[in-house]
């Protein structure tokens, strides 16, 4: 599907709401777009204006919120941040211990690495 596909695909959801008092719409929606460079999350940020910057997981984020619909660009957080380990900490997770249905699990500790991550302040410095 094409970019014009696209997005009269969206247009024409819209209509259908608007059109279509009693269906039942959706609490949120978010479509994800995962770019390769901070080059390109720098240059999604600029496109999108107001975005929000985070991280979750491995990933650094903008996004920006259009009524429900968020539209969220990610990148491995490791292409834009540094990580540094600070030391261990201990974590509690659930290991399987038979693997049948249903399977039996016990939780137990284990010693990872505490990281620590730095980023940027602003993401146009990334493209400099």
């Amino acid at each position: 599907m094409g970019r014009d596909e696209a997005i009269q695909g969206l247009r024409e959801l819209a209509t259908f709401f608007e059109e279509n008092s009693e269906a039942q719409m959706p609490s949120d929606q978010t479509f994800w777009l995962f770019v390769t460079t901070p080059e390109k999350l720098a240059a999604a940020a600029k496109t999108l204006g107001h975005a929000t910057k985070s991280t979750d997981g491995n990933y650094y984020i903008v996004k920006r919120t259009f009524g429900f619909v968020t539209l969220e660009y990610l990148l491995n957080r490791g292409q834009v941040c540094k990580s540094e380990v600070i030391g261990k900490k201990k974590i509690k997770v659930k290991k399987v211990i038979t693997p049948m249905i249903p399977a039996v699990t016990v939780e137990v500790e284990e010693e990872v690495d505490d990281v620590q991550w730095t980023c940027p302040e602003s993401l146009l410095a990334l493209t400099k």
